[in-house]
């Protein structure tokens, strides 16, 4: 085995390490429950974490003060973790 691991194995460590799982996870919320918080729909939140799509200004902003974070700190942790997405 040469350590290198798999694509999929790979794209789970890096949606791990969106900003807005993090924060659910650090504070112990399901999507369910954070999307109450965050008044957005749970599977917004899913699609986010993912990286599938990704919020509009508007749902940045609901998520920058339900995380208590400022627009800009969100916004460059985001981008941060997007450019690091995995290549297949």
């Amino acid at each position: 085995m040469t350590g290198r691991r798999s694509y999929g194995e790979q794209l789970a460590q890096w949606q791990a390490q969106n900003p807005l799982y993090m924060w659910r996870k650090r504070h112990g919320l399901s999507r369910y429950k954070a999307s109450s918080i965050l008044g957005v729909s749970a599977s917004a939140i899913a699609q986010w974490e993912s990286g599938s799509t990704q919020p509009t200004l508007e749902s940045q902003i609901k998520l920058a003060e339900g995380m208590h974070t400022s627009l800009s700190q969100l916004q460059r942790q985001w981008q941060s973790w997007l450019q690091d997405r995995p290549r297949p």
